[in-house]
């Protein structure tokens, strides 16, 4: 019974979390079709058809979906933080930053190791990918294609919202708010398959849950380490910034034994910096 309570709360979390995007969009989606009063005028007279597909077409603009993100996730920002704040910081459960936990050399050294550990992270999940591509062609062609629709890597918006926003939020939402709810009512195991699923089921897309969820599950086991969310926050940085900077780095013709050899190579490379970041730390939160 604890856990399917803890379930319940996890996916109330996650919930709460769908609907503050949802809110953004159904705002962003009235006040662009208020701009455009010609087509609401004729929609009258012709049907809702046009509206409903210019309403989509402008939702799909790279521009407009990263305000509708960025937006949403500042609101989930403020919230969750105020609630992973009051609830678990101020509870003494959990802390916000690792100088709490950690003294400054062995902050520095977990961040260096980071680095190490999300670049190499991000090249195995492209080897994940590569695997998805020969068994489930369908699903990886539609995830690349929305993945170039969006145009990552060319809009300032789409950058920020990666690379920033979207790590912040995510991780005070799943690392921090659902992942210690679901513990208080379970235990650990529990809640980190709990939050690195929704984690996963919140991304919309099949490919993108595959990886989101073995993301969350490594940054929850992360979370749980460190007890907080900084260097969550830190790593996910981290780990998107290194598939943006794939995209530009990695040759286009990367395939077959070279394709291989750099997984290969990313393996002891992600081991060794787990094993360097998590070789000493506290534990426990103290006041």
């Amino acid at each position: 019974m604890g856990r399917v309570k803890a379930l319940g709360l996890g996916v109330v979390v996650a919930l709460v979390f769908l609907s503050i995007q949802a809110v953004v969009t159904v705002f962003v989606t009235v006040k662009i079709l208020a701009e455009n009063s010609t087509l609401l005028m004729q929609a009258r007279s012709e049907g809702i058809d046009e509206v409903v597909a210019y309403a989509e077409a402008r939702l799909m603009e790279t521009d407009v979906l990263m305000t509708i993100s960025i937006a949403a996730s500042l609101i989930a920002i403020l919230g969750f933080g105020w609630w992973y704040y009051y609830r678990f910081v101020r509870g003494g459960t959990a802390s916000i930053h690792p100088f709490r936990t950690d003294g400054g050399a062995l902050v520095a050294k977990r961040a260096l190791y980071s680095i190490a550990m999300a670049a190499s992270l991000q090249m195995l999940m492209q080897g994940v990918l590569s695997i998805v591509m020969a068994i489930w062609p369908e699903g990886m062609n539609s995830y690349l294609e929305l993945m170039d629709g969006l145009d990552i890597d060319k809009s300032a918006l789409a950058l920020a919202y990666t690379m920033t926003v979207a790590p912040i939020a995510e991780e005070l939402v799943f690392r921090g708010v659902l992942f210690q709810t679901v513990k208080k009512h379970s235990d650990y195991l529990t809640a980190n398959l709990v939050q690195a699923a929704l984690f996963g089921i919140v991304h919309m897309n099949p490919v993108q849950g595959i990886y989101a969820f073995a993301l969350g599950l490594f940054i929850g086991m992360v979370a749980e380490k460190t007890k907080g969310i900084g260097y969550c926050i830190w790593i996910h940085i981290l780990f998107n910034s290194a598939s943006v900077a794939l995209v530009r780095l990695l040759p286009e013709d990367l395939h077959g034994l070279a394709f291989a050899a750099a997984i290969l190579v990313s393996i002891p490379i992600f081991i060794l910096g787990t094993r360097g970041f998590l070789g000493r730390g506290v534990n426990v939160v103290s006041d």
